[in-house]
């Protein structure tokens, strides 16, 4: 243990925009449960290229003991970060409705998919077959999620971020009809054009009707 620079994350500020993440470029950074956390002190080089990204002002550089930097294995750690990311199809976390930042960047101008959460147990290989390339990703369950309660949150996500589509996945249950109906509304009432469609995945994890 060293005394030395290292960041300093106030959880109460934190919105979940993800900025912070991104601009750490030894990848010290990362979400959990919708708030930035500092994963190693090791990848921590003290110098606070995040802290400008932060709208909230939830970073701060302190000076206390910690664990030395670690250039090697920081950069070890990055390498593996990007085979992840090369990977993976969506751009965003996190994904909850509840969670998400209705200012968070990863919506501007993307193709929004809004996926009640049972479908991806369901069916197999969900982001190969569903998603498209670099799409951002929210998650609700209609059932006990009370959408309506987000309905303000969804409708700031659509007017700021000007999406290309909106496509609705959900099962092929009743509880899931009211999900693509509220999105509907929501786009409506937002006076964006907007392109919705609808995705209907059966028990068996297989698609059944695109529209």
């Amino acid at each position: 243990m060293v005394q030395r620079n290292i960041i300093k994350i106030d959880k109460s500020l934190c919105n979940g925009c993800t900025l912070c993440v991104k601009a750490c470029t030894e990848g010290a950074l990362e979400m959990v449960d919708g708030f930035a956390k500092l994963i190693d002190e090791k990848y921590c080089d003290g110098f606070g290229a995040c802290i400008s990204e932060c709208q909230p002002g939830a970073l701060k550089i302190e000076q206390r003991e910690a664990a030395p930097f670690d250039e090697k294995a920081a950069e070890a750690h990055r390498e593996q970060q990007n085979i992840k990311e090369e990977n993976n199809k969506q751009i965003n976390w996190p994904i909850k409705l509840n969670l998400v930042s209705a200012e968070a960047p990863f919506f501007k101008n993307s193709e929004i998919y809004i996926v009640s959460d049972c479908v991806p147990f369901a069916m197999k290989n969900f982001h190969d077959t569903i998603l498209k390339d670099k799409s951002a990703l929210i998650v609700s369950c209609p059932k006990f999620d009370s959408i309506e309660s987000h309905r303000d949150k969804l409708k700031k996500i659509i007017e700021n971020s000007n999406p290309k589509s909106i496509t609705v996945v959900q099962m092929e249950i009743p509880c899931c009809n009211d999900i693509y109906k509220f999105v509907e509304n929501v786009i409506e009432s937002s006076k964006m054009n907007v392109p919705c469609h609808k995705i209907i995945v059966g028990l068996d994890g297989s698609v059944k009707i695109i529209y």
